[in-house]
Protein backbone atom coordinates (compact mmCIF):
# COMPACT_ATOMS: atom_id res chain seq x y z
CA UNK A 1 0.00 0.00 0.00
CA UNK A 2 3.15 2.32 0.14
CA UNK A 3 2.41 3.11 -3.45
CA UNK A 4 -0.93 4.44 -2.88
CA UNK A 5 0.29 6.19 0.68
CA UNK A 6 -3.31 4.94 2.08
CA UNK A 7 -2.06 3.06 5.48
CA UNK A 8 -3.03 5.68 7.77
CA UNK A 9 -6.41 5.84 6.13
CA UNK A 10 -7.12 2.25 5.51
CA UNK A 11 -6.04 1.94 9.68
CA UNK A 12 -9.10 4.64 10.18
CA UNK A 13 -11.73 2.60 8.37
CA UNK A 14 -10.68 -0.41 10.03
CA UNK A 15 -10.87 1.37 13.75
CA UNK A 16 -14.54 3.04 11.90
CA UNK A 17 -15.98 -0.23 10.98
CA UNK A 18 -14.45 -2.15 14.23
CA UNK A 19 -16.35 0.76 16.62
CA UNK A 20 -19.76 0.13 14.12
CA UNK A 21 -19.26 -3.83 14.85
CA UNK A 22 -18.87 -3.84 18.44
CA UNK A 23 -21.94 -1.17 18.37
CA UNK A 24 -24.07 -3.66 16.47
CA UNK A 25 -23.33 -6.57 18.29
CA UNK A 26 -23.31 -8.09 21.98
CA UNK A 27 -21.11 -11.07 21.36
CA UNK A 28 -17.68 -10.14 21.09
CA UNK A 29 -16.82 -12.98 18.23
CA UNK A 30 -19.99 -12.17 16.01
CA UNK A 31 -18.47 -8.75 15.96
CA UNK A 32 -15.31 -9.57 15.24
CA UNK A 33 -16.54 -12.25 12.22
CA UNK A 34 -19.06 -9.75 10.82
CA UNK A 35 -15.82 -7.04 11.06
CA UNK A 36 -13.60 -9.58 9.05
CA UNK A 37 -16.23 -10.11 6.72
CA UNK A 38 -16.91 -6.21 5.83
CA UNK A 39 -12.85 -5.55 5.34
CA UNK A 40 -11.93 -8.66 3.32
CA UNK A 41 -12.91 -7.09 0.12
CA UNK A 42 -11.76 -3.52 0.12
CA UNK A 43 -8.40 -4.51 1.91
CA UNK A 44 -7.81 -7.75 -0.68
CA UNK A 45 -8.95 -4.88 -3.25
CA UNK A 46 -6.19 -1.97 -2.09
CA UNK A 47 -3.69 -4.73 -1.78
CA UNK A 48 -3.96 -5.84 -5.50
CA UNK A 49 -4.05 -2.77 -6.85
CA UNK A 50 -1.08 -1.80 -4.81
CA UNK A 51 0.84 -5.10 -5.66
CA UNK A 52 0.01 -4.54 -9.39
CA UNK A 53 2.04 -0.86 -8.97
CA UNK A 54 4.87 -2.37 -7.28
CA UNK A 55 5.17 -5.29 -9.62
CA UNK A 56 5.00 -2.81 -12.57
CA UNK A 57 7.68 -0.46 -10.42
CA UNK A 58 10.23 -3.20 -10.15
CA UNK A 59 9.61 -4.76 -13.79
CA UNK A 60 8.10 -2.03 -16.22
CA UNK A 61 6.29 -3.91 -18.69
CA UNK A 62 3.06 -1.76 -19.78
CA UNK A 63 4.65 1.58 -19.33
CA UNK A 64 3.46 5.30 -17.54
CA UNK A 65 0.34 5.11 -18.50
CA UNK A 66 -0.47 1.66 -16.94
CA UNK A 67 0.98 2.40 -13.96
CA UNK A 68 -1.13 5.63 -13.76
CA UNK A 69 -4.34 4.06 -14.72
CA UNK A 70 -3.52 1.93 -11.36
CA UNK A 71 -3.38 4.55 -9.05
CA UNK A 72 -6.42 6.05 -10.27
CA UNK A 73 -8.47 3.21 -9.95
CA UNK A 74 -6.84 2.74 -6.64
CA UNK A 75 -7.82 6.40 -5.55
CA UNK A 76 -11.18 6.22 -6.80
CA UNK A 77 -11.90 3.05 -5.03
CA UNK A 78 -10.48 4.55 -1.62
CA UNK A 79 -12.92 7.57 -2.18
CA UNK A 80 -16.05 5.60 -2.36
CA UNK A 81 -17.71 4.69 1.14
CA UNK A 82 -16.55 2.42 3.33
Amino acid sequence: MPQMTSGGGMAIEDALVLAQELNRNDDLETALKTYCRRREERVGRVYDIAYAICREERKPEHGRDYSMGLLREGYAFLAAPV
